[in-house]
C-alpha cells in the first residue's frame, strides 16, 4: 500500500477515532510527529553542529565545518556507534511525557555533558569485547556472500553520514531507503569515470600470478596425486590452491569496468537525481579529483563501511569521553534555537514545518530570506518541501510554487535557449520528478501516477542544455542562474 494511502487512511479514522485531544491533525502534523527526533538528527549535520577535530584521513570523517581557536579543523562524522549513543542520550531523553522539551535539558547542560563522559567511558571500557563480538558478527553477516560473490569485495554502499546527509526533513525511513537504494548504480557509474592504470594493471598481474597456481597444482595431480599431499611451509598444497583461488576472485573484482564513454558531469547528473546532494563546491567540477575522493568518502566500501559505519575503529568509543561533551552547549543551543511549538504535535525542530519566514532563502526560489544562521544548508528545506507528499500549502507554500510555476513555463516556451525544460528534451532515463525532487499538487493539472503510488504533478521534465550538461534538481539551476538577483 502506498505511503500517502496510508496516511489518507490514518486522517479518515479521526472522523470516527480522537487520536489527538486537541484537534484533528493534518497530514503533515501526523508526519512531523513520526519523524520528530529524525528531523532534529537531519539538521544537526546539515548545519554542522555534530563536527569534531579529527584528520581528513579518519574514515567516516565528512567535510570541514569550521576551524577551530587552536586552528584545527573540525569535520562532520557520525558512525552508526555515535548514532545510537546520540539518539539515546540526547534524543530519547529531551522530552518529556507531552513531547515537549524539558526545561531542565535547555538549562542544565552540565549534567547532560557528565552523563555523555560516562557513557563514553563506559564504552571505552567495552570496545575490546566489541571488537571481537563486531569482527565475529561482520565475518558471519559476509562469509558466505563473499564465497559465492567475490565481486561484493569491491562493492559500495553509502556510509551512514551520507545517509543522513541526503535525508531531508519529513522523509520517512521507507521513503528515504528507496531513493538512495536507486542511486547506488549510477554512484558507481561515476566513480568507473575515474580508471586507475595503476591499480588496474597491478590487480591484473595478482590475478595472472594467483591464478596460475591453481593450474598449475591441477596438472600436478594428474601426473601424481600423492604430489599434492606434500607440504610447503608446513601447509599443503591444497591450502595454497584455496588462498590463491580466493586472492584471484579478490584480484579480479578489483579490476575496474572502464566505460566506453567518459561523461562524469551525466554520471554525476543521474546520481543527484535521487540523492538531491550537489554541494556548490561540486557544481562545474564534477570531472575533479577533488570531487571524486568526495564522492569515495561517502560512497565506502563495503566491507570498510561496515567496519567504520558499526564499529567506527571504536573511534567513537575513544573519544565520546572527551570531544563529544564539548559539543553539548552547541547543540542544546541549536535545540533551543530551532524548536517550535505545533498545536496537538507538541515541539518539533521548526525546519520541518515548512516556514520560509523564519528558515527561506531566495536564493532557492524563497518568497522570504531569512539571515544566513537561520537558513538551512544547500537549499534543504525548500528540496524537502518539493519532496514532500501532496499535501495543501500554506500562504508562503504557495507563493514559492508559483515562483517555480513561472520559471517552468519560461522554459516550456524556450526548451532550447540555453537551459531548456521540455517534455520533449527528457533524458530516457527518468521516470518522475518525484525522483528528484520536483511534486507537489498546485503545480500543473495534469496529475501522473510515479513509482511510489502518489499523484506527480510534473511529469519528466529535466533542464537540460545542448551539450547534455544538466541541473537535476530545478532548485540548483535556480541558484546557479542568479535569479534570485532578478527579484
Amino acid at each position: 500500500m502506498p505511503w500517502e494511502t496510508v496516511l489518507e487512511k490514518v486522517i479518515r479514522v479521526q472522523n470516527t477515532q480522537q487520536l489527538s485531544v486537541v484537534k484533528n491533525l493534518t497530514v503533515h502534523e501526523v508526519v512531523m510527529r513520526l519523524m520528530r527526533k529524525d528531523n532534529y538528527l537531519i539538521e544537526m549535520v546539515n548545519k554542522g553542529v555534530l563536527s569534531i577535530p579529527v584528520s581528513k584521513w579518519l574514515p567516516g570523517a565528512g567535510r570541514t565545518v569550521k576551524v577551530g581557536p587552536n586552528g584545527r579543523r573540525q569535520r562532520l562524522i557520525l558512525t552508526k556507534t555515535l548514532e545510537w549513543t546520540l539518539n539515546w542520550s540526547i534524543l530519547q531523553s529531551m522530552f518529556d511525557r507531552n513531547f515537549c522539551i524539558r526545561t531542565d535539558f535547555i538549562s542544565n547542560p552540565t549534567s547532560l555533558k557528565r552523563r555523555l563522559v560516562v557513557i563514553g567511558l563506559v564504552m571505552l571500557l567495552l570496545s575490546p569485547f566489541l571488537v571481537i563480538f563486531m569482527l565475529v558478527y561482520l565475518f558471519l553477516r559476509h562469509a558466505e556472500q563473499f564465497y559465492n560473490h567475490p565481486s561484493t569485495a569491491s562493492s559500495r554502499k553509502w556510509s551512514n553520514l551520507s545517509r543522513w546527509m541526503f535525508r531531508e526533513f519529513n522523509e520517512v525511513e521507507h521513503l528515504f531507503r528507496h531513493r538512495i537504494n536507486s542511486s547506488i548504480v549510477h554512484a558507481v557509474d561515476y566513480l568507473r569515470q575515474f580508471p586507475a592504470p595503476i591499480l588496474s594493471i597491478f590487480a591484473k598481474f595478482i590475478a595472472f600470478i594467483a591464478g596460475g597456481c591453481p593450474a598449475v597444482l591441477i596438472m600436478v595431480a594428474f601426473l601424481d596425486e600423492f604430489l599434492l599431499e606434500g607440504h610447503i611451509f608446513g601447509r599443503n598444497l591444497l591450502w595454497y590452491a584455496a588462498v590463491s583461488g580466493a586472492i584471484t576472485a579478490v584480484s579480479r573484482a578489483a579490476i575496474p569496468d572502464v566505460p566506453l564513454v567518459m561523461e562524469p558531469e551525466r554520471s554525476m547528473t543521474l546520481v543527484v537525481q535521487h540523492t538531491h546532494h550537489l554541494p556548490k563546491r561540486w557544481r562545474g567540477k564534477e570531472n575533479t579529483a577533488a570531487v571524486r575522493r568526495e564522492v569515495e568518502n561517502l560512497f565506502q566500501l563495503l566491507y570498510g563501511n561496515d567496519v567504520v559505519g558499526r564499529d567506527g575503529f571504536h573511534f567513537p568509543d575513544s573519544v565520546f569521553a572527551f570531544a563529544v561533551p564539548k559539543m553539548v552547549d552547541d547543540i542544546v543551543k541549536f535545540i533551543a534555537d530551532f524548536t517550535v511549538n505545533v498545536e496537538g504535535v507538541g515541539d518539533v525542530c521548526s525546519f520541518s514545518t515548512f516556514n520560509f519566514q523564519s528558515h527561506g532563502n531566495s536564493k532557492y526560489a524563497s518568497p522570504c530570506d531569512s539571515s544566513r544562521a537561520r537558513r538551512s544548508s544547500q537549499g534543504k528545506m525548500e528540496k524537502s518541501f518539493l519532496s514532500y507528499p501532496s499535501w495543501k500549502p500554506n500562504a508562503q507554500g504557495a507563493q514559492f510554487l508559483t515562483i517555480l510555476r513561472t520559471l517552468r513555463d519560461e522554459k516550456l516556451q524556450a526548451p532550447f535557449a540555453g537551459y531548456g525544460l521540455a517534455r520533449q528534451q527528457a533524458w530516457p532515463w527518468t521516470t518522475n520528478l518525484r525522483d528528484i525532487g520536483i511534486e507537489n499538487t498546485d503545480l500543473v493539472k495534469e496529475p501522473m501516477q510515479n513509482a511510489h503510488g502518489s499523484r506527480d504533478h510534473w511529469g519528466s521534465l529535466w533542464l537540460t542544455k545542448p551539450d547534455q550538461r544538466t541541473h537535476p534538481h530545478l532548485l540548483d539551476w535556480f541558484y546557479t542562474s542568479h535569479r534570485h538577483l532578478l527579484r
